[in-house]
């Protein structure tokens, strides 16, 4: 998956990609699935089935 922040500069990774708010990106990467729902992409589904 790629991961793309819309709040700051930063992205990283190759894939489906997941669009957010870092913070969410950040959470959803750690398990947190209350996060999952801030994040729009291709990649979200894939994920989502990770946490």
């Amino acid at each position: 998956m790629s991961f793309r922040a819309t709040d700051v500069a930063w992205s990283a990774g190759f894939g489906p990609e997941v669009r957010g708010p870092g913070e969410a990106i950040v959470m959803a990467v750690a398990g947190r699935t209350t996060a999952l729902d801030e994040l729009t992409g291709a990649g979200v589904d894939r994920l989502r089935r990770r946490c």
